[in-house]
């Protein structure tokens, strides 16, 4: 998007109903910004006009919405607008100048970035880009190896997928369950074997095997 799909954004903040009509006044086609809008993460409505209101002279309008409410631009400014600039200040304006560009949250539990609408949260982690930046995850050390850190602390939503190493026969070494909120989902997660990606939970079952080789090896030399 460019600067006219953000000054639609403006208008539409302020608690204006956009039609398309209006929009071409302004000197922009309605339809594609909004389709930018809505790419962004915006929840931009649509009340379609109908034939007979069409023959009135009535066209389809926009209004923008948040937390399912209708945005009026009455609403009193949060904590962050008081007297202090927002935590995330500069990284909006500079997303305000590009709108097409990717808004990404870090996901604390996870550690991992996900993608996210600009709602800007202050007790969140944002970055934008095509693709999120490289960061250096938090590991522990596990016999001498570097693991990620596992999920702890707090359950995962229902149906979410996670790993965990897989130590025993047959070859695999990570396995993949769905998190249902049972006795065995919190078990794993307090014994620190439950991890959101695969690559993750591969360090920690190759960690594993490897420091199982090396004690095995320490007693019983091999030929």
């Amino acid at each position: 998007m460019n600067k006219v799909s953000t000054t639609l954004l403006e208008l539409l903040q302020t608690g204006r109903t956009i039609s398309l009509d209006g929009a071409k006044k302004l000197g922009f086609n309605a339809t594609k910004r909004v389709y930018d809008l809505r790419k962004a993460g915006y929840d931009v409505r649509t009340n379609r006009s109908t034939k007979a209101q069409r023959a009135n002279g009535r066209t389809t309008k926009y209004t923008l919405y948040e937390n399912g409410k209708r945005v009026t631009g009455k609403t009193t400014a949060p904590a962050h607008d008081q007297g202090r600039p927002h935590v995330h200040a500069q990284l909006i304006q500079q997303w305000v100048a590009d709108v097409s560009q990717k808004v990404w949250v870090w996901n604390k539990l996870g550690k991992v970035w996900a993608r996210s609408p600009a709602v800007w949260h202050e007790d969140y982690v944002y970055a934008i880009g095509e693709t999120p930046p490289v960061l250096v995850q938090a590991t522990i050390n596990l016999l001498g190896h570097e693991v990620p850190v596992p999920c702890a602390g707090a359950a995962l939503v229902e149906h979410t997928p996670y790993y965990v190493p897989l130590i025993g026969i047959g070859g695999e070494t990570v396995a993949l369950y769905t998190w249902k909120g049972c006795e065995d989902d919190y078990a794993l997660m307090a014994q620190g074997w439950v991890h959101l990606t695969k690559e993750s939970a591969q360090v920690h079952s190759d960690a594993l095997y490897d420091a199982n080789r090396t004690a095995i090896h320490a007693v019983i030399p091999t030929n």
